[in-house]
């Protein structure tokens, strides 16, 4: 069964509303491989999921760098 965008688009918003995340970013991708040009918010939480990436890879790279150098 099809869904359409619009439909898509309420859920994500109720995932957001609802702190769900995960089901936020799977319609997020849904969406976004759909084609549809991404609204103002869709936009604003792909960044933030970007920038928590970023953030973890960071916290990641630091931790490697205090193991190698004996300290913690």
């Amino acid at each position: 069964m099809t869904k359409s965008i619009a439909e898509l688009r309420r859920w994500f918003l109720t995932a957001l509303e609802e702190s769900n995340t995960s089901q936020a970013t799977q319609l997020l991708l849904t969406i976004h491989k759909s084609g549809a040009k991404l609204s103002w918010i869709e936009k604003l939480f792909r960044d933030k999921l970007k920038g928590d990436r970023r953030l973890q890879e960071q916290s990641q790279a630091a931790w490697a760098q205090c193991a190698w150098s004996g300290e913690r």
